[in-house]
């Protein structure tokens, strides 16, 4: 798991894990692959200095849409993102993409948060 490998750079991770094969197809940037290791979410918090950009890419093993949410240092929802993929049976799903690209900036971030399951 990874958890707190990565403070000393300013960032903590809950419900996470390296990629055991970072020459998958839906790797981006091997070797920092991370990956949801205990599902059905994932998320990093920052510590310190706070950014205020942040990009990641995403992939989802069984095609669904990743719902993406980012948090300022009060906790509050500062931005919500859906990337491409299966949403459920009654919404019309935009198809499928590997390695789309997640950008935010112009806010500090505290944490983000991502999940299977859309959270307002």
């Amino acid at each position: 798991a990874v958890t707190d490998q990565y403070a000393d750079l300013g960032v903590t991770f809950g419900g996470a894990g390296l990629l055991h094969d970072p020459a998958s197809p839906v790797v981006q940037s091997s070797p920092n692959a991370i990956y949801d290791f205990y599902g059905p979410g994932m998320g990093f918090s920052f510590t310190g200095l706070l950014p205020t950009e942040v990009s990641f890419y995403v992939s989802a093993a069984a095609g669904d849409a990743v719902y993406v949410n980012v948090y300022d240092a009060a906790g509050a929802v500062i931005r919500s993102v859906t990337a491409d993929g299966y949403q459920g049976p009654v919404l019309e799903s935009p198809p499928y993409r590997d390695r789309q690209l997640i950008s935010f900036s112009g806010v500090e971030i505290a944490a983000i948060c991502l999940s299977k399951v859309g959270v307002p």
